[in-house]
This record gives structure tokens, C-alpha cells and sequence, in this order.
């Protein structure tokens, strides 16, 4: 083994560790943020929705497959004119339709509820 080996290789493991560890860190903190957070109810306009693909490899017994799953975004104005953009199940997407008005209600940066008005 070279010494550049030597070397570069646990500094590249450590990396790749801290790096594992700040997703994790942050990932927990924004859990508890959102689960501290009030629910709240306001009344708010549906101006964009998208749905983006995201694609994961899993390592499942002796092979592994490609996970492909959609998340589901709706971008929200409130009165006040600031815009929340919310991921939201797919079951609760398809039935958005930009330019939708109601009460959107929400916990920290978790979508609970969107109610249409008629």
C-alpha cells in the first residue's frame, strides 16, 4: 500500500461518517422542530403543485432493486402573501387543483389538511 493510501483512506471514511451523522442530526432536529410546532389553520390559495421522482437502491438478501417512489409538493399563498410549499400525500395531490382556495392547515413545515371552499 502506498502511504497516499494509507492516508487518504480514513480521511475519506470519516467523511463519510460526519456526513451520515449531520443527515441524521438534522433529520431528528427538524422532526422534533415539526412535532413541536402549533397546528394552524389559515386561509390560503393552491398556486403550484409538482410531483418529483425520486429513486433509491435498496440492498435487500442477496440482490437488490431500485425503489422508485413520487413526493408530492403544493406550493400555498396565504393572505398575508407569503407562500408555503408543502409535501403532501398522494392520496391528498390528486385531488388539488391550482388555483383551489380554503383553509390549509399545517404543523411547523408538515401539510395535515387542505379544505376547499365551494
Amino acid at each position: 500500500m502506498t502511504l497516499e493510501f494509507q492516508t487518504l483512506f480514513p480521511i475519506a471514511g470519516i467523511i463519510v461518517i460526519s456526513m451520515a451523522l449531520i443527515s441524521i442530526i438534522w433529520g431528528v432536529s427538524n422532526w422534533k422542530r415539526n412535532n413541536r410546532s402549533p397546528e394552524l389553520s389559515v386561509a390560503a390559495t393552491l398556486v403550484a403543485k409538482r410531483v418529483d421522482t425520486v429513486q433509491q437502491h435498496h440492498q435487500a438478501g442477496y440482490g437488490s432493486h431500485l425503489i422508485t417512489a413520487r413526493q408530492c409538493t403544493a406550493t400555498f399563498q396565504v393572505e398575508s402573501g407569503d407562500r408555503l410549499e408543502l409535501q403532501v400525500p398522494d392520496y391528498e395531490y390528486n385531488f388539488l387543483t391550482e388555483g383551489d382556495t380554503g383553509k390549509l392547515t399545517f404543523k411547523g413545515s408538515w401539510f395535515v389538511k387542505f379544505e376547499r371552499q365551494s
